[in-house]
């Protein structure tokens, strides 16, 4: 199993042009969102909202050799996938483009069935821009979390997501660019 420290998805802007989003999980830059499904049963229960949330914890790829039914040879091939903890919509209802307010989200507990999972890549829409509700004040007051791989120990609350994360031009000769990683 291969460990990596970058994540780049790209994407089409506004504009149709091509844009990145490059998710670390090792910094404030680790939050991606997906297009939430539809279906009875799914995976977190706001499944009313049109989007899922999630704070990546590790990107991973192995190398795999399929010998099950309909196995087609023993060549190796990649398997992408994304270590998340999920974060949950507070109110489906109260948020979103219709209410003109930030979608509020919450970390679930750790010992729900659906706090952690795995998630393919290719189905990451991109990164979002995950704000504290400093008002709502911190899950652990001491700063001590239960597990360090989830990184709890800074958790508020409940948070704001800024859907849209793009680089600003602040002037004619002064670009604000992302931190180079």
């Amino acid at each position: 199993m291969y460990h990596h420290k970058l994540i780049r998805f790209h994407f089409t802007t506004y504009d149709i042009q091509c844009g990145t989003d490059i998710v670390n999980p090792g910094t404030s830059r680790c939050n991606v969102m997906l297009l939430a499904d539809d279906a009875e049963g799914s995976v977190i229960s706001s499944n009313l909202h049109h989007f899922l949330y999630a704070r990546v914890l590790g990107a991973y790829h192995v190398n795999v050799i399929y010998t099950g039914p309909g196995m087609r040879d023993f060549e190796a091939r990649r398997f992408d996938f994304l270590w998340v903890r999920w974060l949950d919509v507070v109110n489906p209802g109260s948020s979103g483009w219709n209410t003109t307010k930030l979608d509020s989200v919450y970390f679930p507990p750790m010992n729900e069935n659906y706090s952690f999972g795995f998630v393919d890549p290719k189905d990451v829409l991109r990164g979002c821009h995950i704000l504290p509700a400093f008002a709502k004040g911190k899950r652990q007051e001491d700063g001590i979390g239960i597990s360090r791989c989830a990184k709890d120990g800074k958790d508020y609350n409940q948070y704001f997501v800024g859907r849209w994360v793009h680089h600003l031009l602040a002037s004619s000769d002064f670009i604000i660019s992302p931190q180079v990683l």
